[in-house]
């Protein structure tokens, strides 16, 4: 296997208190990224508002966000590092933005969850534990924040670390790498901090660097956003999900499966002979184009194709059996029916299935979705771009996000 594409997306849940802007301000700044003016004006800002310099203030990008002290919106960040880049992307801890949260943990491949050492397993970081597992997202690293307020004491921390490693194991959920910082001091997040002997451990920057973005070359994957013709050329535009493409390369274009060639690779009008994933760029295939908004271009193995899905949704809203949705994944849209829910607790110790008629907002349910129009999509598990979707009421809002099984 080689390492094709050199960025990890890490998304950042937690509590609303719990510290997660602070921890990526703090980490960015531990890194030499954060600009001498952006220091100025986060200092000047704690000033005014009578704070100590506040490194959240580098995320909150909201006047409100920083007079409120809490995240309102998705942001991200992004991180050079030896091994690549690190883009984190900083998702609301309450409950009234939970769309936000899951859109922004499923997007990610590999997750912080930040917890304040004195409240330890609230309800709030429940939910978060349950989603992640909804998600199936096993990458992921637990940071015990705020050791400073208990003087860095090692039973706070084995006390909150054996609140969620017990309430994991009840989920059967994977065991992550537990880490004891004070975000905003910087206490092991780049290096061991002396403050905290008694912890041997690693620190967040050395978990995040074995969260390596690795797939295989040959698992090529591109989703068409748009087809402009000139008076030369029949240009493809989109973005690399996976793998790479070179010029004079064998492709397919789903759901239809027709076999093209690849005569060139262009971005911003100039040639270029490779592409990897994460690139938007332009395609001009060999032969008679007929494609558009939608199709997925790829490699063999392919990937699946129909219109009968099971899917495992979170509600936004209101979800009835037999109802009429709109299913959008990445560019594909297609009308959708509901034909069967399964119900599932996942926040519960001992979780029961059975069969429902409707799911609550904020529900999880394993849902039978029937399509109108065939669509190109993969297990979650094995690819979390093409396994993911969003269900749409008849008014264009967004009813339910859900993943594929």
């Amino acid at each position: 296997m080689t390492l094709v594409n050199d960025y990890t997306r890490i998304a950042v849940l937690g509590n609303v208190d719990a510290g997660k802007s602070t921890l990526i301000g703090r980490f960015l700044y531990e890194m030499d990224t954060v600009k001498s003016s952006a220091m100025r004006e986060i200092t000047e800002e704690s000033q005014r508002l009578g704070r100590g310099i506040d490194f959240a203030h580098l995320l909150d990008s909201f006047e409100e966000e920083r007079v409120g002290e809490k995240t309102i919106d998705t942001t991200q960040a992004f991180c050079k590092n030896k091994k690549g880049l690190f883009i984190f992307i900083d998702v609301p801890g309450h409950d009234e933005l939970i769309k936000n949260l899951l859109t922004g943990s499923s997007c990610a491949d590999s997750v912080i969850l930040v917890v304040d050492v004195r409240t330890g397993l609230d309800e709030q970081t429940k939910k978060h534990i349950a989603i992640l597992n909804m998600l199936g997202l096993h990458n992921f690293v637990v940071a015990i924040n705020k050791m400073d307020y208990v003087d860095f004491n090692i039973l706070d921390f084995r006390r909150t670390k054996n609140q969620l490693t017990n309430y994991i194991n009840k989920l059967k959920c994977h065991i992550p790498v537990f880490i004891p910082i004070s975000a905003i001091n910087g206490d092991n997040l780049i290096n061991i901090s002396g403050k905290m002997r008694w912890y041997n451990g690693l620190t967040l920057l050395s978990v995040l660097n074995r969260f390596n973005n690795w797939i295989k070359e040959n698992l090529f994957r591109f989703s068409v956003q748009g087809v402009y013709g000139s008076d030369k050329h029949t240009i493809i535009a989109g973005r690399v999900l996976t793998g790479r493409i070179k010029k004079n390369d064998a492709v397919y274009v789903l759901p239809e499966k027709k076999a093209y060639s690849i005569k060139s690779i262009r971005v911003f009008n100039k040639s270029k002979k490779t592409a990897y994933a994460g690139e938007s760029i332009g395609l001009i295939l060999k032969g008679n184009i007929r494609l558009g908004r939608g199709n997925v271009i790829c490699k063999s193995p392919f990937p699946k194709t129909g219109k009968l899905l099971r899917v495992k949704i979170f509600s936004l809203s209101k979800i009835e059996k037999h109802r009429t949705f709109i299913f959008n994944s990445l560019c594909q849209e297609s009308k959708a029916w509901v034909s069967k829910i399964i119900k599932n607790d996942y926040t519960a110790e001992d979780s029961k299935c059975y069969c429902a008629d409707y799911l609550v907002r904020n529900e999880i349910g394993e849902v039978e979705i029937i399509l109108k129009n065939d669509i190109v999509y993969e297990k979650f598990s094995c690819h979390n771009q093409l396994g993911r979707f969003i269900l749409k009421d008849n008014l264009g809002i967004v009813s339910a996000f859900g993943i594929i099984l």
